[in-house]
């Protein structure tokens, strides 16, 4: 890292550019911060949470200046604010740092040609720890919004009962490859599942047939057993998956009164594909509009009806979970922009009767 004492301060590509290209840089005092060696967590979030970044994450957008010992009494004092706005002089930046190899080689023909040094490395860890710490507290914060919205308010911040994060639903609704257990419980097995499951029932996905059909690959994803091949089963599961094709797809199983008896007795036969929460409404809903979040084909309709259906049949938890995992699959931009569109539809005071 840095010797002791280092001063040190994270700009964005633009206020780098005009140093290079005026000489100085007008900036808030409060931005250059003290570094020790190593640099505390506190001094590393103040770092580059005062850096006015437009894209979290975005590497290319934030530069660490390290500034001459003696920067604070060379710096000229604004008139607006003498004792806060300065404007630092290139001639006391030491040394020009990059966050990431991409930055690195996205800046490195810009310093060359200004004559500046870029360095690489000694700010990488840092920038990595903190976009990560700052990513996933959006996501929360994106998560909390839209179980306001319903709500089904809940802290996030404390594990689940199946001994789960909430942070791991999210991080497994955004890429399913994560692997938080080695021998996962069921939400982890459903998120794993998604585009398997999604792939192998959509020629039905627009039928009555979504449900059953879902549920049975539902069922041999997590137990390794196809209900079609249950001899005692096959005839009813046939039977109601051809009347399930007669029909459209509705938020309501029981609105195809066979499929709604097949995921009964389904539900009876294999009880252990589920839990209270991962139930057979939730499997389906959970397995439709992750999959269509993911694939930024949403409809912000379909997902009030899927979560207003699971409260009115008493899943409130499965809502949650549906809830937190919609959110993951978009991201937490997508997901706060759902929110408002959501809070003018205002969803909880909408009659669906």
């Amino acid at each position: 890292m840095a010797d002791a004492n280092t001063f040190a301060v994270a700009v964005t590509q633009a206020e780098w550019r005009s140093l290079l290209a005026m000489g100085e840089l007008r900036l808030a005092r409060r931005r250059v911060q003290t570094l020790d060696e190593p640099p505390t967590t506190k001094q590393r979030d103040r770092l580059f949470a005062w850096a006015p970044t437009t894209v979290l994450g975005d590497g290319n957008d934030t530069i660490v200046l390290e500034l001459a010992e003696k920067w604070s009494t060379s710096a000229s004092r604004h008139s607006s604010h003498p004792a806060e706005i300065v404007n630092i002089s290139l001639e006391d930046v030491r040394s020009h740092h990059s966050v990431s190899n991409d930055s690195f080689e996205y800046f490195r023909g810009d310093a060359e040609k200004e004559g500046v040094e870029l360095q690489l490395g000694r700010y990488g860890s840092l920038w990595t720890d903190w976009t990560t710490r700052e990513t996933a507290a959006l996501e929360i914060s994106a998560v909390q919004k839209l179980l306001a919205t319903f709500d089904l308010d809940s802290d996030v911040t404390k594990k689940r009962l199946d001994g789960y994060a909430w942070s791991d639903v999210i991080s497994l609704a955004r890429n399913s490859r994560v692997i938080v257990r080695s021998k996962p419980k069921h939400v982890e097995t459903l998120f794993q599942s998604v585009r398997e499951i999604s792939d192998s029932v959509a020629g039905v996905s627009s039928l009555a047939a979504y449900p059953l059909a879902t549920n049975i690959e539902w069922i041999n994803s997590r137990l390794g057993v196809d209900p079609l091949e249950d001899a005692g089963l096959k005839p009813l599961l046939e039977t109601a998956l051809e009347a399930g094709r007669l029909a459209e797809w509705s938020f309501d199983a029981t609105a195809c009164v066979p499929i709604a008896n097949a995921l009964t007795q389904l539900h009876g036969q294999y009880p252990r594909a589920y839990t209270e929460e991962v139930n057979p409404t939730l499997v389906t809903f959970l397995i439709r509009l992750v999959m269509d979040s993911k694939e930024q084909n949403l409809s912000p309709i379909d997902f009030v009806v899927a979560i207003h259906r699971l409260v009115a049949i008493g899943c409130v938890e499965s809502a949650r979970l549906l809830c937190v995992s919609v959110s993951g699959a978009l991201g937490a931009k997508v997901s706060r922009r759902l929110s408002r569109e959501l809070l003018k539809l205002n969803p909880t005071s909408l009659d669906w009767s």
